[in-house]
């Protein structure tokens, strides 16, 4: 656990019930990092196709959750993707 989150602000949302179901598990899956991002691709998945791990958009930094979270940079000819 981390000190400088707020748990209850944090958790809020799950307790609310206001979302659907699809969301939700979507938030949930993020939170766990279980996303097809290329690192959950090829070192976790180890999918054979997926030949790279770098960001789609940057092409430099390791393609995860917290990178996409924390903000990648892209030229703007590669934000189509």
């Amino acid at each position: 656990m981390q000190a400088h989150i707020n748990q209850e602000a944090s958790n809020t949302w799950l307790r609310k019930g206001n979302m659907y179901g699809e969301k939700e598990g979507f938030m949930v899956a993020i939170q766990d990092q279980v996303i097809n991002t290329r690192y959950y691709s090829k070192h976790i998945i180890k999918d054979p196709n997926t030949i790279t791990d770098k960001c789609r958009l940057c092409k430099q930094q390791i393609e995860t959750i917290d990178h996409i979270i924390t903000g990648t940079q892209s030229t703007p000819e590669d934000t189509t993707m």
